[in-house]
């Protein structure tokens, strides 16, 4: 498993993650507090909701309940504050 069931592994990945699979992106993930980060996408094309789904998938499939909210900064950049309990 890439990750574990550990969700801040999870998150903090994430820019190695998206690496993977798109080019041209820069993501910026940071920590705020344990349990709470922000990731940052710059130059992202795709919808902000899939992304958002995404992000919520995996940290429910480490047995967290997620809270994700977008902040859009501009036509191609988008942060995702990242919590859960």
């Amino acid at each position: 498993m890439l990750v574990g069931n550990d969700p801040q592994k999870m998150v903090a990945a994430t820019t190695r993650l998206v690496s993977m699979i798109v080019s041209g992106m820069d993501v910026d993930t940071r920590e705020l507090s344990e349990n709470e980060f922000s990731i940052r996408f710059r130059n992202n094309p795709f919808e902000t909701d899939g992304w958002r789904g995404l992000i919520e998938a995996a940290l429910e499939r480490t047995g967290v309940d997620p809270d994700v909210t977008t902040e859009v900064h501009g036509p191609q950049e988008v942060e995702f504050h990242v919590r859960w309990t």
